[in-house]
């Protein structure tokens, strides 16, 4: 599925996902679109199931994910209008009768719950609730902010002293709607407090520990919706991307993970839900998600990583020709490139081919293409690639690129004359060439096919750059 199919599914959709594909992925602000939720589908629903007293559920906490708060929470992610009256009343309702002692919002007991009290800032924010009630949720919660830069539930009930990234994350959505809405209690501190906790999810590369370089937690690599108050990588970066946060260096392994996510039609799945209540279900797990796609979509136009990086694999025999071809290509291109004769020399004092040598070298090589296919840089590879299973372990990390593949051949004449010359970086000689061309497993898929001969790189480079123009590569 092209792009442009995944946009008209995605407007398949309810009617609140079609207003956040028109503002968020084709640039308009259809508040047509946004007037309808009240009345149709998933956010119709919802409001049905308020209750006389202005509570959803049993009250504001219970249960889960049927109270008070958790349908708040969904309808402010539907992107509902601000305006919506019975909201607003509700949460006027919250704000007199559900304040804890230190001035935040507890759930069941009476003490507040850092968590609670970052989502609740976060849909009471969005609402326009009345500033002065939110003063108290904002004391509350910089009391909490601890000397790692984050936040933890349980630091007010504990003695928590680690930050958590579930709790950090509902604390800087929350913030973060608190000042896009124009609120300006304690404003310089909450503007740091937002700052240092991005600062820490950021130092965690958003689900790696700091200290041990591990996933924090398997369950962070699992994209959900909704959320509730758990973390996850998709809800990481999409806050990244509703903030306005710069680009970071340190979101490059959270944006592998998006794109190794997604499916060869390009879209994401619902991977698992959080168990509990609902008061209806959006979409079924392990099935295609509109909101997931949606939600990566947007991340990925923000970042400025919606253009697939091309990934050029030239291959050859030794003296094919191929090594100047891929170099003065990828120079065509504007493309990096990456040599297995120059990682070779880099790698190994003494060069002896051995399978162990070209094991680490192609190593190295899918180490480099990754990294150009999370940067979206284009790449030129080239090597000998003779075998299939070493081209298919290329393929099979190539999530997020177009792969290209060309096979470069000359005469044997040709071949052997060059091979007696000596070169910058290859010490391959006739034995290497022989040794190579016996082992050589023909190419099944998608392949330009181009000869080199001493007096022809420029047609080739024509023919080269117009197969990779026409769109010739597999997605994946």
């Amino acid at each position: 599925m092209d792009y442009v199919g995944i946009i008209q599914w995605l407007l398949k959709g309810d009617v609140s996902i079609q207003y956040q594909v028109y503002r968020d992925l084709l640039g308009i602000e259809n508040k047509g679109l946004q007037q309808r939720i009240v009345h149709e589908g998933w956010g119709a629903q919802f409001l049905a199931k308020r209750n006389a007293d202005g509570h959803w559920g049993q009250g504001f906490y219970r249960p889960k994910w049927t109270s008070t708060h958790y349908t708040l929470l969904d309808l402010r992610n539907l992107g509902i209008a601000t305006n919506t009256k019975s909201i607003q009343e509700t949460i006027a309702k919250v704000l007199r009768e559900c304040k804890a002692a230190d001035g935040g919002i507890y759930p069941i007991s009476k003490k507040s719950d850092v968590c609670v009290n970052g989502m609740f800032l976060n849909y009471a924010s969005y609402f326009k609730a009345n500033g002065s009630k939110l003063d108290s949720v904002i004391d509350a919660l910089l009391n909490e902010w601890m000397g790692d830069g984050g936040f933890n539930c349980r630091s007010n009930r504990s003695g928590a002293v680690h930050s958590s990234l579930h709790s950090t994350l509902s604390v800087l959505e929350g913030m973060t709607e608190y000042v896009r809405n124009g609120y300006t209690y304690r404003l310089d501190e909450v503007k740091k407090s937002i700052a240092s906790a991005k600062e820490f999810v950021l130092t965690h590369q958003l689900f790696i520990s700091d200290r041990s370089g591990e996933i924090i937690d398997l369950n962070f690599c699992r994209f959900s919706y909704p959320r509730r108050w758990h973390y996850d990588v998709l809800s990481a970066l999409d806050f990244f991307q509703y903030s306005r946060s710069e680009w970071d260096p340190r979101m490059q392994p959270a944006i592998k993970l998006l794109l190794q996510k997604r499916k060869k039609d390009g879209r994401w799945n619902l991977q698992a839900k959080h168990p509990g209540q609902t008061h209806f279900e959006m979409e079924r797990a392990r099935e295609p998600s509109r909101w997931n796609t949606l939600r990566a979509l947007r991340i990925l136009k923000y970042y400025k990583l919606d253009n697939k990086a091309n990934i050029v694999m030239v291959m050859g025999l030794p003296g094919s020709g191929k090594s100047y071809f891929a170099e003065r290509l990828a120079k065509s291109l504007g493309a990096d490139y990456c040599s297995s004769d120059q990682l070779r020399k880099l790698m190994f004092a003494k060069r002896t081919y051995s399978t162990f040598e070209k094991e680490r070298v192609y190593k190295a090589m899918r180490t480099r293409m990754q990294e150009s296919i999370t940067q979206r840089k284009d790449l030129v590879l080239d090597a000998t690639f003779h075998k299939k299973e070493t081209r298919d372990e290329f393929r099979n990390l190539a999530a997020g690129a177009k792969l290209f593949f060309i096979q470069v051949w000359a005469d044997e004449m040709v071949t052997r004359e060059r091979l007696k010359k000596t070169r910058p970086f290859s010490e391959a000689d006739i034995r290497v060439y022989l040794l190579i061309k016996e082992q050589w497993e023909d190419v099944l898929h998608p392949c330009l096919l181009l000869q080199s001969t001493n007096h022809n790189i420029d047609s080739m480079l024509e023919g080269a750059i117009n197969y990779i123009k026409d769109d010739k590569g597999t997605d994946f």
